[in-house]
């Protein structure tokens, strides 16, 4: 909020600047005292305006955002194979006193700002209510006066005179606007003009109020109070009240074309007569004469024009609408606010760790430590989960191997035994369908056994495990009094190094990843197809297999020895290659094992 409210001063002040110097221009080089007013007034409009629109300027620049490394060297971390806990030991309690936060100048600038506006808005009102007071009190002008004042309201347009009063004292002639218009002219000063002299000093004063002069005394007097520290603003005052009083001498000269003499005359008596009293900053008046041979040489020498012509008011309308609604910045690229946001929150984050390093919170220290000893007892419970469910893969390994060596030697009985008789072919036929779907059965348990504990979950619990120790790590015991500092920049550029080098080590195994999946996806489909293949391939020799056995019966029933021998060799080839399938189907159900 104080960034972007000096952002906003310091662009209107930019700009009222360039406006100012342009003023200055006109009204040192040219006698258009209109015009000049114009833009005096423009440059006081524009320090009070609020910026609308942001006009980017130059180039755009990239905001940099810049993280405090310590320049300490980092040692490596080396995790301990085992996951025994570890007994931390609490720092003691102590009070540590927070350090005192630096005032910032920008608060306490915008402090002294906002109570110089104050005193000054209040030194103002009080001038002004008392010199309305002193007006309220005053006595009316003879009637002649009053008369005089109306025929010359008529001559300049107005609808209505103003009231006329008549003042004791060495003050200048004035016109007060706040309430109902009034001029103020110094009773001793009356005496000393002629008829066409008042006449002339009269016109002035309703020339400033025909302008609306007491309205832009409103918006300087505003001004002031609120950029009461800025030199530009007085520059501005004194050039717009000089350049305000040439335009009613202007209107003078216009109202009275024959009395440019008188006029000048009638100058020079109130230039005289004038004692120096301070009136307050709301009136309109003679008194500000300012160069006075400037003015005198405007008035017999030239006629300057009174007002803008439409062309001048057009464009200054213009001119106006577009600098009092723009703010000149420096141009940034579309990311700055973004990256700003980020860096705040970097310098947020650096400044809550060295609070929290520079605090030794003991409760933070304990629920640290209360955290890790869970976690570590999780991952106990783990590792023996994984202990025993690795003992009983083993146990059921070594049963599937077993039943794989009783199906071989039944096989290999019955290829030695071919004058076995029916009832013991059956025989070896039952035990052999009993050890394969005890076999079958075994090799389920097995994988069941295999994932019957969730890596996802050992995973976690192990990064958990590490985020713990490194936060543990990061907190450390209390350091002494004389090497705090460098302790605590040591240990957030050590948490930092190991975020990044934990980030990298995470990219590269997403990446990793990223190409093994597809390969993996690849071979499970290959593996899975090829076992399909044999499931057919062994299910058909299996058939084949009850066939052949089936015609040795039949052969050996009907006495045909030729035939029962033919089917004895087809029985051995048959068993050879189911064996060979199996071993084939056993292999690729490791090696899928092993992958998983």
């Amino acid at each position: 909020m104080i960034d972007t409210v000096l952002r906003a001063v310091g662009s209107n002040v930019g700009v009222a600047a360039a406006i100012a110097l342009v003023a200055f221009g006109v009204s040192r080089w040219s006698r258009r005292p209109a015009l000049a007013h114009t833009l005096w007034l423009l440059v006081l409009l524009k320090l009070v305006t609020p910026p609308v629109v942001s006009l980017p300027l130059g180039a755009p620049t990239v905001t940099e955002i810049t993280v405090e490394r310590a320049n300490v060297p980092t040692p490596p971390v080396a995790m301990p194979p085992a996951l025994e806990p570890v007994v931390f030991a609490a720092p003691p309690q102590r009070s540590v006193a927070p350090a005192p936060r630096p005032v910032d100048w920008r608060v306490a600038l915008l402090a002294l700002w906002g109570v110089g506006s104050l005193a000054l808005a209040v030194r103002t009102g009080v001038r002004a209510w008392r010199f309305h007071r002193l007006l309220a009190d005053a006595p009316a002008a003879p009637p002649e006066l009053r008369d005089r004042v109306a025929a010359l309201a008529r001559r300049l347009g107005l609808r209505a005179p103003p009231r006329l009063v008549l003042l004791e004292g060495r003050l200048p002639p004035m016109l007060w606007a706040v309430g109902r218009p009034t001029i103020a002219v110094p009773r001793s000063l009356v005496a000393q003009f002629a008829a066409a002299e008042l006449d002339v000093v009269l016109a002035h004063e309703l020339a400033h109020l025909r302008r609306g002069d007491h309205r832009v005394r409103l918006l300087e007097v505003a001004s002031v109070i609120a950029f009461w520290w800025l030199p530009l603003v007085w520059w501005a005052r004194r050039a717009l009240r000089r350049a305000e009083e040439e335009c009613c001498d202007a209107w003078v000269v216009w109202a009275e074309p024959d009395h440019g003499e008188v006029y000048a005359r009638a100058l020079v008596k109130t230039l005289a007569f004038l004692s120096g009293d301070r009136v307050p900053s709301l009136a309109c008046g003679v008194r500000h004469l300012g160069p006075m041979k400037r003015r005198l040489s405007m008035i017999l020498e030239c006629t300057p024009p009174r007002r803008l012509s439409t062309v001048g008011r057009t464009a200054a309308i213009a001119f106006a609408a577009t600098l009092l609604t723009i703010a000149p910045t420096i141009a940034q690229d579309e990311h700055a606010a973004e990256r700003e946001r980020l860096a705040k929150q970097i310098a947020h984050v650096d400044r809550a760790m060295r609070e929290l390093k520079m605090a030794r919170l003991p409760s933070a220290i304990e629920s640290l430590a209360a955290t890790r000893a869970r976690l570590v007892a999780r991952a106990k419970a783990l590792g023996a989960r994984i202990v025993s469910g690795a003992a009983k893969v083993r146990a059921l390994e070594s049963e599937v191997e077993r039943l794989d060596r009783e199906v071989a030697t039944l096989e290999t009985k019955l290829a030695k035994t071919p004058n076995a008789t029916s009832e013991e072919l059956d025989a070896t036929k039952l035990a052999f369908d009993r050890i394969r779907a005890e076999r079958n059965a075994a090799t389920e348990r097995l994988a069941d056994a295999w994932h019957s504990v969730d890596p996802d979950r050992i995973v976690d619990a192990r990064h958990e495990l590490e985020t713990v120790k490194l936060e543990f790590r990061g907190i450390g015991g209390p350091p002494a009094p004389h090497d705090r500092p460098a302790k605590n920049a040591q240990a957030i550029a050590e948490l930092k190094t190991m975020i990044a080098k934990l980030s990298e080590e995470n990219a590269r195994l997403a990446r990793r990843m990223a190409a093994l999946v597809p390969k993996a996806a690849e071979r499970r489909a290959t593996a899975a197809e090829q076992l399909a293949q044999l499931y057919a391939k062994q299910t058909h020799v299996q058939e084949v297999l009850r066939d052949t056995r089936s015609r040795l019966h039949e052969a050996e029933e009907s006495g045909s020895r030729e035939a029962a021998e033919e089917c004895r060799h087809g029985i051995e080839a048959l068993l050879k290659d189911l064996a060979r399938i199996e071993k084939r189907i056993h292999e690729l159900r490791t090696k899928g094992g092993r992958a998983q």
